[in-house]
């Protein structure tokens, strides 16, 4: 009996030690109703099976991961080139940063990536946007710790957002054209959280561009160098019917049509919108383009604009 007990113990303990990997993957973030799940992308992995669930098995490409994931679910990817142009999905967080099957790698946290040092590149076809976000998302969908590199495309060469408020993180976007943002494109119903980016050598149009009316704080901590058209992210104009803080990046705000400040109800102060420029902020305008706060056609409608600088701290 003692001798079938330790056997029984011994086997237990072994298969433990090799299936710790894929129990700490398995039981990923937290979703309502189920636990999310996280997909394995190397572009290097061994295989022969390539399914996503270990790091010896993951899928050759990002889109592969992308397609077998879930709302809720995670995405990581180790590092290396991937030459093919995204389409996400509502819900899935896509992770660089990974060193995956390779000594020192077989990731089982988040936070054990490291994207300075392990990149992991998305290089496009240069026939369209390298990153299409889906209509619909939200902060949920995520693009994190990329370099995203040779899209070209009327709108949004690197990523675009139409009808799509995504987060894009510790990204490195870079080399991209299009006629409106290069980098980045967002219409007039999308509002990114763009937060720690890096525009870079974008070949034509402003690197970011997004409307007026969904800026609300969404972008910081983001910088820009050796941009075609200029370091900034272009304000396209219209009317700005919500309060709202444009807060400072090493890339200015450049408002290139006219923006209108204003509250949705006639004659009604108490609806005013104000826009609120933080301290250290810069915002410039293009030529014959300018800012109404209030606007008067036969009835007023209230707007206010508060600029916050200080010694050091000048708007």
């Amino acid at each position: 009996m003692c001798a079938r007990w330790s056997v029984f113990v011994l086997v237990s303990i072994l298969c433990g030690i090799f299936l710790l990997p894929s129990t700490l993957l398995a039981n990923g973030p937290r979703v309502r109703g189920r636990t999310a799940t996280v997909i394995l992308v190397d572009r290097n992995s061994p295989g022969p099976a390539h399914n996503g669930a270990t790091w010896d098995t993951a899928f050759l490409t990002i889109q592969a991961g992308i397609n077998a994931a879930a709302s809720g679910d995670q995405v990581w990817v180790a590092d290396g080139t991937y030459t093919e142009d995204l389409t996400m999905k509502l819900g899935v967080a896509v992770y660089g940063g990974f060193l995956g099957a390779q000594l020192g790698g077989y990731e089982t946290t988040l936070g054990a990536r490291d994207f300075v040092n392990h990149v992991a590149i998305v290089q496009g076809t240069h026939t369209k946007s390298v990153v299409t976000m889906p209509s619909g998302a939200d902060s949920a969908t995520r693009i994190d710790g990329f370099t995203i590199t040779n899209g070209s495309a009327g709108s949004g060469g690197g990523i675009l957002c139409a009808s799509s408020s995504p987060s894009i993180a510790n990204c490195i976007i870079t080399a991209n054209d299009a006629s409106s943002g290069s980098g980045v494109y967002a219409d007039d119903s999308s509002g990114p959280w763009l937060t720690n980016n890096a525009f870079v050598a974008n070949t034509s149009g402003y690197p970011v561009s997004v409307f007026c009316n969904m800026i609300q704080g969404r972008l910081t901590g983001n910088k820009g160098s050796g941009n075609a058209a200029a370091n900034a992210i272009e304000v396209r104009g219209g009317y700005l019917q919500t309060s709202q803080t444009w807060v400072p990046n090493s890339l200015i705000y450049r408002v290139t049509g006219d923006v209108t400040v204003e509250s949705t109800v006639m004659n009604d102060p108490d609806n005013a919108a104000v826009l609120t420029i933080a301290p250290g902020t810069t915002v410039e305008f293009a030529s014959n383009t300018g800012l109404r706060v209030g606007y008067y056609t036969g009835n007023n409608f209230y707007g206010a604009l508060v600029c916050q600088g200080g010694a050091g701290s000048e708007v």
